[in-house]
């Protein structure tokens, strides 16, 4: 017990050291259902703008949440007859409960409490940039509202479990509105905040968005987003941006406790 207890705080005070002395943020377009099928300039392109950004962790937060939704959809819609019902529902409560009370819950108070804040103060904005925000934002309340649905529908499941298809239905809604807003980010926000922000700027803002994890929960976040990268072009951005030693540590995660 006490070999683990210790071994476990040592991990625990590597990465605190590692995103002290990198910068490296943890938070959160490849949907990484695959491998990446652009090739030649626009992978150079690509890569050329994701080597210059440093908040990835944002990015990579808002694709764990579009796989997230993905998941909860093809569960529940999934009819086996061979599952037991009383598991299945179980399963399906859990994994809700994560993906929207914790998983969603923590993107929504980095952005709305540190992300946005930061954008609107720091980033110059003509008048096409502004639109190109707000256009971004206005999905993300649409998402949110969906958010607000899926946990009424959630909460009904131990007592409904005929609620299932529409929470399914819900959650693949979500999926794809996050992707739409991926996209946005990715086309629009990414460019824009790498000509008006210096490395040195966007760094510090991931010290600011870090300080509002605690380390157990951004810990968990890592793992997640590994999980969402792993074997896409956003691999590469990875490898790039996050220290050897942090990237061992995520893979002695896996389960995420």
């Amino acid at each position: 017990m006490y070999c683990r207890t210790y071994n476990t705080c040592m991990q625990l005070v590597l990465l605190i050291l590692c995103c002290i002395l990198c910068n490296i943020r943890v938070m959160g377009v490849d949907t990484g259902t695959g491998t990446c099928t652009c090739t030649g300039d626009n992978n150079k392109i690509w890569m050329s703008k994701m080597s210059k950004f440093e908040v990835h962790g944002w990015r990579w937060h808002n694709l764990s949440l579009y796989h997230g939704y993905k998941r909860l959809s093809i569960l529940c819609n999934n009819n086996n007859k061979h599952h037991n019902p009383t598991h299945d529902t179980h399963t399906l409560t859990k994994t809700a409960d994560y993906l929207f009370n914790f998983n969603h819950e923590a993107l929504i108070t980095i952005e709305n409490t540190v992300f946005k804040p930061w954008l609107d103060k720091n980033i110059k904005q003509n008048k096409e940039h502004k639109q190109l925000i707000a256009d971004c934002w206005s999905i993300k309340k649409d998402i949110q509202d969906n958010l607000n649905t899926c946990r009424r529908l959630a909460s009904r499941l131990s007592a409904d479990p005929s609620s299932r298809p529409a929470l399914g239905a819900m959650c693949e809604s979500t999926a794809s509105l996050l992707l739409s807003a991926m996209s946005l980010q990715d086309a629009s926000v990414v460019p824009l905040i790498n000509s008006s922000a210096t490395r040195a700027h966007q760094r510090r803002l991931n010290t600011r968005i870090l300080r509002t994890l605690p380390l157990r929960h951004a810990r968990m976040h890592l793992a997640a987003m590994w999980e969402v990268v792993r074997g896409t072009r956003e691999e590469e951005i990875w490898k790039m941006k996050i220290p050897a030693v942090a990237r061992r540590m995520v893979r002695d995660w896996k389960g995420y406790e």
